[in-house]
């Protein structure tokens, strides 16, 4: 029995204790304890079938984020793209405009040249806009 005392020395270390309890567990709840018969091989089983849950859930909620992903992309792309043609139909509207108003100050510019060689006074033109031609935007 001399040659046993040191196991009561070491079930009163708690890092001992600790380690035999996880080295009992992992065994039941191994694969092989899954083929015994009894509690012990319904608590490997339902280790065993844990795992697998918890994998197949995993994987689910991966290809949910996926199919999320996927249908946000598009989504995106779809807007995007509307956003470019209104992009673009804005700019045409926008040169178009530019255009008139460099055709009207080219006609205000030589209204105003005309009635000054004939000695007509024009009154100013409007705040902010000007008589002399805009040079087109390259």
């Amino acid at each position: 029995m001399d040659d046993l005392s040191f196991l009561g020395e070491a079930v009163k270390n708690p890092v001992v204790v600790v380690v035999v309890i996880v080295v009992v567990l992992s065994s039941f709840i191994s694969e092989r304890a899954a083929k015994i018969a009894g509690p012990v091989g319904a608590l490997g089983r339902w280790w065993g079938e844990r795992q697998l849950r918890r994998m197949e859930r995993e994987q689910a909620i991966e290809e949910a984020r996926r199919r999320g992903e996927s249908a946000q992309v598009a989504h995106l792309t779809a807007e995007v793209r509307g956003l470019t043609a209104e992009v673009r139909r804005l700019a045409d509207v926008v040169d178009t405009r530019e255009s008139l108003l460099v055709e009207w100050d080219l006609w205000a510019f030589d209204a105003a040249r005309i009635a000054a060689a004939n000695g007509v006074a024009l009154p100013p033109p409007p705040r902010g806009r000007r008589l002399l031609p805009i040079p087109p935007s390259p």
